[in-house]
């Protein structure tokens, strides 16, 4: 019943955030326009770099530690304070270094010539990924927590608000400004609401300096490996879109690419809904318990499966109805490049089990190294495919980059209960 509640609670919280996703792309669409939606795009590549970059995986490592603290309160408090302090300033530094060299970055690379707001737009973006990061830090908490139901409330008010404020702002400023004004101020809601929800404040446990000292010990020891998986992600879902909005004077491709790329990027949060909730359990694997987990993971890669095909389904069938009605006519060739990144989904789908799986067996060096080598395969052939074939070599050279992924992750979570059951029968 617990479990069935988690996986309920998740699943409200993916349907709220997907469906918030989508109607702020539509809307942003519409009220930009063609080539101010080119703009914006590029822009929001920019700072998702800044995301993953500034990331230094310490969201993902708290996620794994209060995973892993289980029952034990006192420990779970000190960790989230710690990792919250180590969060803050290396967002801070980050951010205050972006809104540094935002503008002389513009002025060498002659971007203001093509995109005219983006210096602003990235000085504005620094104050959005740090409050985006922060707020990612109560997400991933409170998934290694299985409060689902914290997860919950600070989903809601995190994508309701961006795309309400984000509207009202725009109408208020008259331009693509008004958009990112308004994801600050949706971002500095939920991290305010966030920190309530959790009461860090009311707590009464002792927090001596030296526990403090050994927990970012803990913390940045975790969290290395995922550095280069961030880095990774990176280059194999923003590099594509930065590479055609430098390379690429078409402003209409570029745009009609990043349609159909928000399409299929966030199709594999479906599947999250299952995995977020179910996949923790694999954090303690052990002789008396294998049979059941074992079980377990077959029963939730056959449902993994069936919802791939489901959706795969749908847009093969819907997906060129969809992006006319939805988006708008000028922005109906996008279909094309849905039907060519789908294959990325149906690889990356399957990819983020594996890896959900491998992180909770403290694992992340290896599905590090993997992305590693994907970020590199992928970085070379947009280099030599994009200038040869624009958008679709970009997409190309996205889903061949994944195959290698698929394999290695594949061999690798075999391997490992092959060991369990050899120690078992020992």
């Amino acid at each position: 019943m617990k479990k069935v509640t988690l996986v309920s609670y998740n699943l409200i919280a993916k349907i709220v955030a997907m469906f918030c996703f989508y109607l702020q792309d539509i809307l942003l669409a519409r009220l930009l326009g063609i080539n101010g939606y080119a703009e914006w795009t590029f822009f929001f590549s920019i700072t998702t770099v800044v995301f993953w970059v500034a990331n230094l995986g310490i969201n993902n490592a708290m996620q794994v530690i209060v995973a892993k603290d289980e029952n034990n309160q006192r420990s779970i408090f000190n960790h989230i304070v710690s990792g919250m302090v180590l969060r803050i300033l290396v967002s801070g530094a980050f951010s205050v270094f972006i809104m540094l060299i935002a503008r002389p970055a513009c002025i060498a690379a002659n971007a203001e010539e093509r995109y005219s707001h983006l210096p602003g737009l990235l000085i504005l973006g620094a104050i959005y990924s740090f409050l985006y990061l922060v707020v990612e830090f109560w997400k991933n908490t409170s998934i290694g927590l299985k409060r689902t139901d914290r997860l919950l409330i600070i989903t809601v008010f995190e994508h309701v608000g961006y795309v309400g404020w984000s509207v009202i702002f725009y109408y208020i400023f008259k331009n693509v400004y008004g958009i990112i004004i308004g994801y600050i101020v949706s971002y500095g809601i939920t991290l305010f609401v966030s920190e309530k929800t959790y009461g860090i404040r009311k707590q009464k446990y002792l927090f001596e300096s030296q526990e403090f000292k050994n927990n970012l010990s803990v913390i940045f020891s975790m969290s290395y490996p995922y550095i280069i998986a961030s880095l990774s992600t990176f280059v194999l879902t923003e590099m594509d879109t930065i590479m055609l909005g430098s390379m690429q004077s078409d402003s209409v491709e570029l745009a009609l690419y990043v349609v159909a790329k928000k399409v299929i990027m966030k199709l594999p949060h479906f599947n999250d809904i299952i995995l977020t909730a179910m996949m923790v359990d694999f954090a303690v694997i052990n002789i008396d318990n294998l049979k059941k987990r074992k079980d377990q993971f077959r029963e939730i890669f056959t449902i993994n499966s069936l919802c791939i095909m489901i959706i795969s389904g749908a847009i093969v069938l819907g997906g060129k109805y969809a992006v006319k009605v939805l988006y708008g006519e000028e922005f109906s060739l996008a279909y094309k490049y849905l039907l060519l990144l789908l294959p990325g989904f149906v690889i990356t789908a399957v990819n983020k089990m594996l890896s959900y799986f491998l992180y909770y067996q403290n694992k992340a060096g290896y599905v590090s190294a993997i992305y590693f080598v994907s970020m590199v395969i992928n970085l070379i052939l947009n280099i030599l495919f994009i200038p040869i074939w624009g958008a679709a070599g970009a997409g190309i050279g996205t889903i061949i980059s994944l195959i290698p992924c698929l394999v290695l992750l594949a061999l690798k979570v075999k391997r490992i209960f092959r060991q369990y059951r050899i120690a078992s029968n020992q």
